[in-house]
């Protein structure tokens, strides 16, 4: 019988070579995938038979990160995907792929990353959010080539359960179809978040003119009983944003 977590397994391997020989999982803390290098383990450089040889699997009990190199190819490997932290840069997976390796995530970061659905449409953030049951800190840098924020994003994000018990949320080059009034307004009731907005420099004059009227908002309110916001975009007029600046770093 197979232990239920890599801490146990590692006592038994170091306790008995049959075990591990005739098992073949390698446990490492992490798992580090970048273009020109080999595959990277824990603190060092996995040796290729374990990556080779169609029999060993890989437990990773830490962190999963994936920088212009596809992670597809590993899944068949993975023993268990009970990592915490999951870092994607430059890359396109599928909605199911997505799924199989983020049920325990706490910290993930997508750096222009697109997800697809089966059908090839590309699966919007909420949907994300809502396959992430454990997350605590979200960071999301759209793709510029397609977007993965809907008219009805912050709507459907506001009604998952454990949407409003995130730590920390990190959301970069932002379109104006996102209901920046509606997330202000959860902000300013959650009292926990503590959030990044980052927005698009192609927004229009209008929606910067949104963003700025919060902005006074927050300016001319004395005291807050909530995280503020940072709230990032070209074009704020210049003394209202140092006064801004220096009010978010001091929250």
């Amino acid at each position: 019988m197979m232990p239920s977590n890599a801490k146990s397994y590692k006592k038994l391997v170091k306790s008995c070579k049959y075990f591990f020989s005739k098992n073949s999982i390698y446990v490492a803390d992490d798992l580090k995938l970048h273009p020109n290098t080999l595959v990277q383990l824990s603190t060092g450089f996995c040796p290729s038979f374990y990556i080779t040889n169609e029999t060993v699997k890989l437990w990773i009990t830490n962190t999963v990160e994936s920088y212009r190199c596809s992670l597809s190819p590993f899944f068949p490997k993975l023993y268990k995907t009970d990592f915490k932290k999951l870092d994607l840069s430059f890359q396109t997976i599928s909605y199911n792929d997505f799924v199989f390796i983020s049920s325990n995530v706490e910290d993930i970061t997508f750096c222009e990353v697109i997800v697809k659905n089966e059908d090839a449409t590309i699966v919007p953030l909420e949907k994300l959010v809502k396959a992430l049951p454990k997350i605590k800190d979200i960071s999301f840098i759209e793709s510029r080539m397609s977007s993965c924020i809907t008219l009805n994003t912050v709507k459907e994000l506001l009604i998952i359960p454990h949407f409003s018990k995130i730590n920390k949320i990190n959301f970069r080059e932002i379109p104006e179809i996102f209901d920046i009034e509606t997330f202000f307004a959860f902000i300013k009731k959650n009292k926990q978040i503590k959030s990044h907005l980052d927005f698009s420099r192609s927004i229009s004059i209008a929606y910067k003119i949104r963003l700025e009227a919060i902005i006074d908002e927050i300016l001319q309110t004395e005291n807050h009983d909530y995280k503020v916001p940072f709230i990032d975009f070209w074009g704020c007029d210049p003394e209202k944003w140092r006064k801004y600046r220096l009010l978010v770093n001091n929250d």
